[in-house]
């Protein structure tokens, strides 16, 4: 996966601006900056969902700009956006630095338990991200999913093993314990990326149930793959 990511944003147009958010029990949006002597990330709780005017204040990007000023700071080296977005042409080594050095998530994962997964707000700190940058410009978030969001809002399953998946069966005779409230979260995404002029790509890499029943409209009600 690393490298089939590092060939992709190899082919990419030099001015093409990207962005990178790792997942597990917590969620770092990282900054990008190939100066920084220490890679420098901001991490947010997996559990709570955060809405666009504490993420906007959180990441200091409350200022009022249009798009294209925002372009223009990009390529001048200015402005907070560019901590987390930038031209691959500026970054292009760096990033691939720090998608070689991305490790399975250190939280611990006890026997007989699933691993913390918060996909649900991983998307909507991704969402919030090119809301407050680049609202109605075209963008695309790219999700690569190793199993089923476990935690916080949008999951599909617990973390305890000794409960399974939903099933068919579990759907269709309304018995599938989390399933209306992640259709709802994952339905609310939708809507805000489809709003902003964002498309969400789901990439899964398991065999595994993934949830994909309920994230399906993010890819659907937004021209995703």
């Amino acid at each position: 996966l690393k490298e089939s990511i590092q060939t992709s944003l190899s082919l990419l147009p030099q001015n093409s601006l990207v962005g990178l958010i790792t997942f597990g029990k917590m969620i770092q949006l990282h900054e990008l900056d190939p100066n920084a002597v220490i890679p420098k990330s901001f991490v947010f709780r997996g559990t709570k969902d955060i809405a666009l005017k504490q993420l906007k204040d959180m990441l200091q990007l409350g200022r009022q700009t249009t798009p294209q000023q925002n372009l223009q700071e990009q390529q001048m080296g200015q402005g907070s956006i560019t901590k987390f977005l930038q031209p691959i042409g500026n970054i292009e080594m760096y990033l691939t630095g720090l998608i070689d050095e991305i490790q399975i998530d250190p939280w611990p994962v006890a026997p007989k338990k699933r691993p913390n997964r918060c996909t649900g707000v991983a998307l909507s700190v991704a969402c919030g991200l090119l809301e407050a940058t680049y609202p109605n410009s075209s963008s695309r978030i790219l999700s690569f999913l190793a199993g089923p969001c476990t935690s916080g809002p949008g999951m599909v399953i617990d973390i305890d093993r000794a409960n399974t998946m939903r099933t068919w069966s579990d759907i269709d005779s309304d018995n599938a314990r989390f399933a209306k409230r992640a259709i709802k979260h994952y339905k609310n995404l939708a809507v805000r990326a489809a709003t902003a002029g964002m498309a969400i790509d789901i990439f899964v890499g398991c065999l595994d149930q993934t949830g994909l029943h309920e994230m399906k409209t993010l890819c659907t009600s937004t021209g995703g793959h």
